[in-house]
């Protein structure tokens, strides 16, 4: 009897402990509903407790707050925090060189002592003018003819190039050269390529040593000569050199001058203003599709529509180079073996060489911009030997260059205001692969390969369009140099090989002779994705580690808070150190968190 009489008192004392536990992590809950959910407890294993419901519930406010901090933080942000998300190298340029410029406000009283103080000294260092004044850009005014003279040039150099693809189908589908293979044609995209992004730093420094306009002239004559050499040719080196070396060499001398004024003239609309100059290569590319493709038929080879390409590209860029515009004059505009060796450090720092994020951000873009050269050059090639037209394959080429000029400005727009930029880099370089795998690889009607390059040439320019971005964002301004710099180095090697690796893969014994090249193409933005994803762990654990520190300030300092409400942040706390954990597990936990980043 005295055995029962323990059991019974040791089995309610069980049940009043539990209930108590129940009752201090659910204080609102009735004595009643206590009851239901132990019961519940032991006689449904599936039941969830009230903790497990209320961690799930702390996580999903937790990513919200999170998503809602970094929205305000972009909406509050102050002339700094602006100025680093938009981050340029001739900013970097000029961080080096205004180092040691003392900045004035109006009334000519030094500012550079009290911008430390408010945390402003790279806007001071970036706008300080030859007098040593600090001048902010207007946002607008004259900056906007220097964005639509931008978008000429855009037009002229990297438009132009996008219609490519419609002279390699030409080359490919007649014997121009007699004994050249296929592979001897790809090699001229190639090299255009290569030396358009591989000799950005040398433009930066001969801008500086020249001035810029003349550097910018240098690239009209070289360009214009290029077009009309080649339209000469009789053998195949005369291409690889004026068509590859003379156009590429002038695409960058005259493209990273002209990119690097606008940012001149735009703060807090350097991104709208970005997003318009980009507009300029989709038009050229849709252009030049349609009337190179059209002088070659009309006049029976591509002579005239060399010629045409060179004049017309002539015509456009001096009327660009005429009218833009530096705003300020440089600190010291003359050149100086000491302002070239500061260059020189700032473009190859060592320091730099050693991040991680430099290498994650560099070979995304190199490996990216193989599949975008391979896809956009292709395509009409890939319509070729499927047995359409020369001049469905252009309009091809045409719709795709169309739908990035619609693209690659909302690119952006999408990015900053919505998704985050890595997110969304992410997700289009996705959307490119399954474009490329579940409907290119599919389409054998014209109608279709139509639809597909319109969606195709929406998403395809996520690279050249987030590429400075993301740099930006993933380095200080005294790294940026240097991180453009390897960039487009690495770009250029990569861009070499881009098109010869396409038609080598080429095999006329299936039904679709291009599908190795474009599942080729597809891993390359698959392998895009895989490379860019630390990057976005990186600057994912950087925004937990900030909102670690906010929501530890939370808890300790204030006092009229509810124990509910300090729950909540204790448990926040714990889910932030869980994810700040240095294990493969904290590792996966930051790499998919679901904020803008």
């Amino acid at each position: 009897m005295k055995v029962s009489t323990d059991h019974r008192a040791e089995s309610l004392s069980r049940t009043s402990s539990s209930g108590s536990s129940l009752h201090s992590l659910s204080t609102d809950t009735s004595d009643n509903s206590e009851n239901n959910e132990v019961r519940g407890l032991h006689s449904h294993e599936e039941y969830i407790p009230p903790t497990r419901i209320r961690r799930v519930s702390t996580i999903l406010r937790q990513i919200a707050t999170d998503n809602e901090a970094l929205d305000q933080e972009r909406v509050n942000a102050d002339l700094e925090a602006v100025l680093r998300r938009e981050f340029t190298v001739d900013d970097a340029m000029k961080v080096m060189t205004n180092s040691e410029t003392p900045a004035k406000d109006e009334d000519g009283v030094s500012v550079h002592s009290q911008a430390k103080s408010v945390d402003q000294d790279t806007v001071t260092r970036v706008f300080t003018s030859v007098t040593g004044r600090l001048e902010l850009p207007p946002d607008g005014g004259y900056g906007w003819v220097c964005c639509f003279c931008a978008g000429i040039i855009l037009f002229s150099t990297w438009g132009s190039n996008s219609a490519f693809g419609v002279y390699l189908s030409y080359y490919l589908d007649n014997d121009i050269f007699p004994g050249a293979s296929a592979m001897d044609f790809a090699w001229v995209a190639g090299i255009l390529v290569c030396m358009g992004q591989i000799l950005s730093p040398v433009a930066l420094i001969l801008e500086r040593f020249i001035g810029f306009k003349m550097t910018m002239s240098l690239a009209i004559v070289l360009h214009t000569s290029g077009y009309i050499l080649a339209s000469f040719a009789t053998k195949l080196w005369h291409l690889y050199v004026c068509q590859g070396v003379l156009v590429g060499s002038a695409y960058t001398l005259i493209c990273v001058p002209a990119l690097t004024v606008v940012p001149e003239w735009f703060l807090k609309r350097r991104a709208l203003a970005s997003g318009l100059v980009c507009t300029g290569t989709g038009l050229g590319g849709l252009f030049y599709s349609l009337t190179v493709n059209a002088m070659i038929k009309a006049t029976g080879n591509q002579r005239w529509s060399l010629r045409f390409v060179g004049i017309s590209t002539a015509f456009c860029m001096i009327i660009g180079v005429i009218f833009i515009r530096k705003r300020t004059h440089p600190v010291d505009p003359k050149f100086k073996l000491k302002t070239l060796n500061k260059a020189r450090k700032a473009m190859f720092n060592p320091q730099v060489f050693k991040t991680k994020k430099l290498w994650y951000v560099s070979l995304w873009f190199a490996i990216s911009l193989v599949g975008y050269t391979i896809t956009l050059f292709s395509y009409a090639s890939a319509a070729r030997a499927l047995g359409y037209s020369q001049k469905q394959a252009s309009d091809l080429t045409a719709v795709i260059n169309a739908a990035q000029t619609v693209g690659r400005p909302l690119i952006g727009v999408v990015a900053d205001k919505w998704v985050g930029r890595i997110n969304y880099t992410i997700i289009l370089n996705m959307t490119t692969m399954v474009l490329i795998l579940a409907f290119w690889m599919q389409c054998h009607s014209f109608a279709a390969l139509m639809v597909c390059g319109i969606l195709l040439g929406l998403f395809l320019g996520a690279g050249n369009v987030m590429n400075p971005v993301l740099t930006a964002d993933a380095f200080e301004p005294s790294e940026f140099g240097c991180a453009w710099a390897t960039l487009n180095l690495m770009v250029g090697i990569f861009a070499v090989f881009s098109e010869p690796i396409a038609l080598a893969l080429r095999d006329y014994s299936l039904s679709n002779p291009y599908q190795s090249s474009q599942i080729f193409a597809a891993m390359m933005f698959l392998a895009g994705v895989l490379i860019l994803s630390p990057l976005r762990e990186y600057k994912t654990a950087k925004v937990i580690k900030s909102r670690r520190q906010e929501t530890w300030e939370e808890l300790t300092q204030l006092n009229d808070k509810t124990d509910r409400e300090r729950e909540e942040l204790s448990q926040r706390l714990k889910n932030y150190d869980n994810m700040l954990q240095r294990t493969p597990r904290g590792f996966l936990k930051r790499l998919v968190y679901p904020i803008k980043v």
